[in-house]
Formats: C-alpha cells, structure tokens, sequence
C-alpha cells in the first residue's frame, strides 16, 4: 500500500485535515486508515467505497478470511444486522441478536423453535401457516396458525424405520393418513428399480389408485367402490 501525506487546502492556515483537502497519492474512492506506526493507508482491492453507485467494497484477502466481522454487545437486545428498502423504513432482512431467527419479508420468517430450540421453522407472520424441520427426524406443515413459540404442526412426515416412511398427526404423534388427489394424466414412469403411486380417474368417474413401474406398466391398487 502506497504511503501517502496530507496538504492542506490553499489557504487552509491548519495542520489538521478537512473537506476539500487534498491527500497526494490517494486513489477516488480510497478509504483511509491508519497503517503500521500510524502512517495514513489505503488499500483499495480490500476496502474501496464507489461514490458514483454509493457502493462499499469489502474484499477477503484470502479464503480464510472474513471481510465482515460485527461483534454484538453483551446482553445484546436488539438486531444483529438489518437491511432496509429505499424507503428507510421497510425492513428486508434482518438477523437477531441469538442467531435464532432471520425475517426475509414483512411476511415470512426463519426462526428456531421447539424446547431448546430443536426445530427450525419457516413461518408466516400473518399466521398462515409454517413449514417445521425438527431434530427428532420428522418434517412438520401447520396451515391453520403459527404454531405459538413451540412451533407446533398438526401434520408431520417422520422415520419410522430405517427406509420407511411414517406420516402422523400433530407434531409426529399417532393418527395421521395419506390423502391423493387424482391426478389429470397418468405420471411418467419412474427410475429403475422405483414405482410411483398416484390417484386417477378411470374415465367413468371413480378414482383408481394405481402404482406405475419403470417398465412403463401400471397396475390398479383399488378402485372407488
């Protein structure tokens, strides 16, 4: 990084500096820091401001490094970070002060929840409804309300076993059910060594549960009584 020096103004009479001054070496856009022993510095592929876009540039010098480091206060209470639309007032992004919870829009948010915050879960702020990825291998949908501060679900997808499937009801207790709708065409045949279950209707007006193989086939499981 070039070393560089301060002149004052003409007709400035100070030794400090001040706007419109000129610094002889500096680069437009360079952003001035104190160097080793306090000399003035720049250093413009690492940390540049581009006035023409309003742009400030932070650039890792190496894959090791982070160019953006924010340590919070203790007890910190309010936003880690916070991004905000032209207006000034819109909020984008934000993350909180645990980490815990990032609101992505004025409606939707990722956050944790559960005892000991066990789940992580995408809701709507508006309550309609959340999306729950808990700890204890079951995946979550409430399409009714929040959830509250558990972020409760009242339909899951969990292991049941190794390989197997299990769907349940309200955050993997027993009693859920698989429903299908009919499907407007028979599915494409799935990969080898797969088969794919669908619901259609038989062209007179009851549905058929089929299971459709890679060879193309397809068998009726049961049809509407």
């Amino acid at each position: 990084m070039p070393r560089s020096y301060i002149s004052s103004a003409p007709g400035g009479g100070s030794s400090g500096i001040a706007i419109g001054d000129t610094v002889t070496g500096a680069t437009a856009g360079s952003v001035f820091f104190a160097g080793a022993a306090g000399i003035l510095a720049q250093d413009n592929t690492g940390f540049f401001y581009n006035n023409a876009t309003n742009q400030l540039r932070l650039t890792a010098g190496a894959a090791t490094d982070t160019p953006l480091k924010i340590t919070l206060a203790s007890a910190q209470s309010a936003d880690a970070f916070q991004i905000f639309a032209s207006d000034g007032t819109t909020k984008l992004f934000s993350v909180d002060s645990t980490g815990n919870k990032i609101v992505t829009s004025a409606s939707l948010q990722l956050r944790a929840g559960g005892a000991g915050n066990s789940q992580w879960i995408i809701e709507s702020v508006y309550e309609q409804g959340n999306l729950i990825a808990d700890k204890n291998t079951y995946i979550g949908w409430n399409s009714s309300s929040n959830g509250g501060a558990g972020g409760g679900s009242d339909t899951t997808i969990g292991r049941a076993d190794a390989g197997i499937i299990g769907f349940y009801g309200a955050d993997g207790a027993a009693g859920g059910k698989i429903q299908l709708s009919e499907s407007g065409s028979a599915p494409s045949a799935p990969a080898a060594d797969c088969v794919t279950i669908y619901a259609v209707d038989n062209g007179a007006g009851k549905t058929q549960l089929m299971a459709l193989f890679s060879s193309g086939a397809a068998q009726q499981i049961a049809i509407q009584p």
